[in-house]
C-alpha cells in the first residue's frame, strides 16, 4: 500500500506512527492566552454531574468546554502544560480536570457500556473524552497520574477489546455516522495504548500483558486503517522490546503472516516498524518456524535484491541471519540462488569515491551480509558457492579497500567492525576450503599465523577484532602485496564472477539451469512479484538451426508459431511431473518459452483448510484468474 493512499483516506492527526501528533506541537496562537483557573473550575463542575443526569444544555456546555480543552492541549507546547514553565495553578487545574475526566466519565457505566446499549453515552461524548485523555497523555506526568487511578488502565483495556471486537465484526463497506464514530473511538484508544506501551518506566509491559492488550492489538493487525495499524504496530513493537518472553506472546501464525505482508507491501514508515517487529519475532523458536513455513526465505531474497531502502535492507538481513541458524534454511537459501545476491552487495563501485561507497556508508548492512555469509560457509555446498561466485576476491577487496581511508578513519569503530566480520567469513571459508594455499598468498606470515590461531568455526566476533586492528595498522606496502594476490584469483577476469541482473521481457534471470545443443534453460522470476513465483525460461536462438526455423523473417515467425502451438497442446496434459506452458515471446531474434510447474488445483485450498492459512488478496486473485483461464481452455477443447 502506498503511503499517499493511506493518508489520503485517513486525515486524522495521528496516522503516522513515528510522528504521531506532529501538528499538535504548534506554537500557541496569538488569541489563546492559556486555560484560566475559572474555565477549569467550570469544566470540573460540569464533570461532577453524573452522565445520566445531565440535561441537554449541560451536555452541550460540556461538549463545548471539552472542545476548547482539546484545542488548548493541542496548541500549547509541552513545556507550557508542564508546571516548570507554565502557571502552577494551571498545572494543578489541568491535573484536576484529567482526574475528573477519567474518574467521572471514562470509568463510569455509561462510558464503558457497549455502543447502542441502554444508558450508553453517545459516541460523540465518548470520542471527545478519549481525545482529551489522549492529548493529556502526551506528557509523562499524566501517564504516571493515570496509573495512580485504580482500575483506569483496566477499564481502558476492556474498552479497547470491546471496540476492537465490534470493528472486526463489521464489514468494511459499512458506512454511516455510528460506524465512523466507533472507528474514531477505537483509533483513540489504540493511540492511548501506543503511548502507554512506549512509556516503559511508568508502564511495565507485564501490566499490559495481564490486561490482554497484546491480544487485542493482534486482533487488529490485519486492518487497512492507517491510524489504527500505526498504533497497533508501535504497541506490539514496544511490548516485544521488553523481553524475549514478551515477544513469544505475540508470535502466532496470523501475526507473523500479516507483519511480513506489511513489510513487503507497505511504504515507510509502516514497513520500517514491521521490519523491526519481525526481527524480534524471528529471534523466538516459534517465530522462526512460522517464517520458514510461510516461505519467508524467498521473500527476504526478493526484498534484499530489489530494496533501495536501507532500513528494509537491514531488517531483511537481520531476519535472514536469524533464519540461517537453521540448517534447512541454509540449504533453501543457497538452492534458491541467494549466495550471489548477498555477494552482489559487496561488489565495489569503481566510479565512486571509497567514502561514498555503500559498503562503507552502510556499515551495518555490510556486517550483516558478512554474518549471513558466515552462516552459509558452515555448509560445504554454501562454502563452495561463495568461492565459485568470487567470494574470496570480494571479501579480500573489502579488506584492502579499508586502507584507502586515512589512519584516523581506519581506527573508527565501523571500519574495524567491517574488517572483523570480513575476517570471520574468510576464516570459516578456510575451515572448509580444499585449496588453503590461496590464503597463504593473501596474508603475510605473521598475519596468516594469527589468522590460523583463531581456530575453526569460531562464531564470537570479539576473537577477530585483534586481527582487524592488526590489519588496519599494516603498512601500505604489505597491503599492495595482498591486493596483487587478490587480482590473481579475481574470477571476474575469467568471467565467472557475479553478473549484473539480466532482465528479459519483465523476467529477472536468477540462474542458468542447463544448456543443450539448441537452447539454454534459466530459472527466472517476474519483476516486482511479491509472490516470488519461480518460472523456467527456455531460450532458443532462431538463427542457429536454419533447417528448423527457416531463412526469412516470415519463415521464422511461422516456425515460432508452430512451436508455441505444439507447446500449448502439450500443456493441456495434466500430470504433476510435467511443467506447464505459460507464455512465449520473441526478443532480439531469440525465442523465449516460459514454463511453470503448477500444483493440482485443489492443493492450495486443501492447505488452506488444513493449516488455516490466510492468503493475501493478490494470491487469491492470481489463483482465481488461473482457474478461470484453465476452465475456459478446457471448455474450448471440449
Amino acid at each position: 500500500m502506498k503511503q499517499s493512499e493511506l493518508f489520503s483516506t485517513h486525515s486524522r492527526s495521528h496516522a503516522c506512527p513515528e510522528r504521531h501528533h506532529d501538528h499538535e506541537n504548534r506554537e500557541c496562537g496569538a488569541d489563546n492566552q492559556g486555560l484560566s483557573f475559572l474555565e477549569a473550575s467550570s469544566l470540573i463542575s460540569l464533570l461532577r454531574q453524573a452522565p445520566n443526569t445531565e440535561d441537554c444544555d449541560n451536555l452541550n456546555a460540556e461538549h463545548l468546554a471539552l472542545e476548547e480543552l482539546a484545542v488548548y492541549l493541542t496548541e500549547q507546547s509541552r513545556d507550557d502544560v508542564n508546571s516548570e514553565n507554565g502557571s502552577r495553578n494551571t498545572h494543578f487545574a489541568l491535573r484536576d480536570v484529567f482526574s475528573m475526566l477519567v474518574r467521572r466519565r471514562l470509568m463510569t457505566r455509561d462510558y464503558t457500556a457497549a455502543p447502542a446499549r441502554e444508558h450508553a453515552a453517545s459516541p460523540r461524548c465518548v470520542l471527545r473524552v478519549l481525545q482529551c485523555v489522549r492529548l493529556f497523555l502526551r506528557e509523562r506526568a499524566f501517564v504516571s497520574e493515570l496509573f495512580t487511578i485504580e482500575g483506569a488502565v483496566q477499564t481502558l483495556s476492556q474498552q479497547y477489546k470491546q471496540y476492537a471486537s465490534i470493528y472486526s465484526r463489521e464489514p468494511p463497506e459499512t458506512k454511516g455516522a455510528n460506524y465512523m464514530f466507533r472507528t474514531e473511538i477505537l483509533s483513540e484508544i489504540a493511540s492511548i495504548f501506543k503511548k502507554l506501551a512506549s512509556e516503559w518506566a511508568a508502564c511495565p509491559s507485564q501490566l499490559l500483558i495481564d490486561y490482554d492488550v497484546h491480544q487485542t492489538a493482534l486482533s487488529l493487525i490485519s486492518t487497512r486503517d492507517a491510524s489504527i495499524l500505526a498504533s497497533v504496530l508501535v504497541t506490539l513493537n514496544a511490548i516485544c522490546l521488553q523481553t524475549e518472553k514478551c515477544a513469544e506472546l505475540v508470535v502466532c501464525h496470523s501475526s507473523v503472516y500479516y507483519v511480513l505482508l506489511i513489510m513487503c507491501e507497505y511504504d515507510a514508515p509502516f514497513n520500517h516498524i514491521a521490519g523491526k517487529l519481525l526481527q524480534m519475532m524471528s529471534k523466538t523458536a516459534e517465530g522462526k518456524n512460522e517464517l520458514r513455513r510461510l516461505g519467508s526465505v524467498s521473500v527476504l531474497m526478493s526484498l534484499i535484491r530489489r530494496s533501495s531502502d536501507q532500513a528494509i535492507l537491514e531488517s531483511s538481513l537481520r531476519i535472514l541471519g536469524c533464519l540461517l541458524s537453521d540448517t534447512l534454511a541454509v540449504e533453501e537459501f543457497r538452492d534458491l540462488g541467494g549466495v550471489p545476491i548477498l555477494l552482489a552487495l559487496l561488489i565495489p563501485n569503481s566510479t565512486a569515491r571509497i567514502s561514498d561507497e555503500l559498503r562503507f556508508q552502510q556499515p551495518a548492512v555490510t556486517c550483516l551480509v558478512c554474518s549471513a555469509l558466515t552462516k552459509l560457509a558452515t555448509d560445504d555446498v554454501g562454502s563452495r558457492q561463495i568461492q565459485d561466485f568470487n567470494g574470496f576476491y570480494l571479501l579480500g577487496k573489502l579488506l584492502t579497500d579499508t586502507h584507502d581511508f586515512s589512519m584516523e578513519e581506519r581506527s573508527s569503530r565501523p571500519i574495524c567492525e567491517i574488517s572483523a566480520h570480513a575476517f570471520r567469513v574468510l576464516r570459516f571459508l578456510f575451515s572448509t576450503a580444499h585449496n588453503r594455499k590461496t590464503f597463504q598468498h593473501l596474508f603475510q606470515a605473521e598475519m596468516f599465523g594469527a589468522f590460523i590461531d583463531i581456530g575453526h568455526y569460531m562464531q564470537d566476533i570479539r576473537m577477530y577484532r585483534h586481527l582487524a586492528h592488526a590489519w588496519l595498522s599494516m603498512p601500505s606496502s604489505l597491503v599492495k602485496i595482498t591486493l596483487s594476490s587478490l587480482e590473481d584469483i579475481n574470477a571476474d577476469r575469467r568471467g565467472t564472477g557475479p553478473k549484473p541482473l539480466r532482465v528479459i521481457h519483465g523476467y529477472v534471470v536468477d540462474e542458468l539451469l542447463g544448456t543443450g545443443a539448441f537452447a539454454s534453460v534459466y530459472r527466472v522470476h517476474k519483476e516486482k512479484d511479491c509472490l516470488n513465483t519461480v518460472f523456467a525460461m527456455k531460450e532458443l536462438d532462431t538463427g542457429i538451426d536454419r533447417d528448423t526455423f527457416g531463412e526469412s523473417l516470415k519463415q521464422v515467425t511461422a516456425s515460432v508459431g508452430r512451436v508455441a502451438m505444439e507447446i500449448e497442446i502439450l500443456s493441456k496434459l495434466e500430470h504433476p511431473n510435467i511443467v506447464n506452458y505459460h507464455e512465449s515471446f520473441m526478443e532480439n531474434n531469440q525465442l523465449y518459452i516460459i514454463m511453470v510447474r503448477k500444483a493440482l488445483m485443489g492443493n492450495p485450498f486443501c492447505m488452506l483448510f488444513e493449516t488455516f492459512f490466510v492468503f493475501c488478496f493478490k494470491f487469491c486473485w492470481v489463483e482465481f484468474v488461473s482457474i478461470h483461464e484453465g476452465a475456459g481452455r478446457r471448455s474450448k477443447s471440449v
